[in-house]
């Protein structure tokens, strides 16, 4: 390859890279790590996910464990919604520790204690996806 031509690759590629890439269309990176908001409505789908398969699961404690685990975390942006944050994780620490103590895995009151875990998230902001609806009615 002559000299030239590698010298126009280079500066292509330089080029390339110096923009964000080769698109031209470099986005501006925005942190929302800090975002309450986005935060809860998160949280309120992944509440909905986990008593969505947690009614379902032969043993709901491991099902509910990653959201515990969640709950437990002190680096999240909870802003206005730190009470209900609370009111979640006692919530579901409580439901866990119950599955850990039932001899099937699963408590008599299962169901009931997962509607309520929905209730809370209920305060949160946001919709969560239709079929993460777990009960009918």
């Amino acid at each position: 390859m002559s000299k030239g031509l590698t010298t126009c690759f280079t500066m292509l590629a330089l080029l390339c890279f110096s923009q964000g890439g080769c698109s031209g269309d470099p986005r501006a990176y925005e942190d929302h790590s800090r975002d309450a908001m986005r935060y809860a409505v998160t949280l309120k789908q992944m509440v909905y996910e986990v008593v969505n398969e947690a009614i379902r699961a032969p043993d709901p404690g491991d099902i509910i464990w990653p959201l515990v685990l969640e709950l437990e975390q002190k680096d999240r942006p909870r802003g206005d919604f730190a009470q209900v944050v609370d009111e979640l994780h006692q919530e579901a620490s409580q439901l866990h520790a119950s599955c850990q103590q039932a001899p099937s895995g699963r408590p008599a009151d299962l169901e009931s204690r997962l509607r309520r875990l929905l209730a809370l998230a209920e305060k949160l902001p946001g919709e969560p996806v239709a079929a993460f609806r777990p009960f009918d009615d």
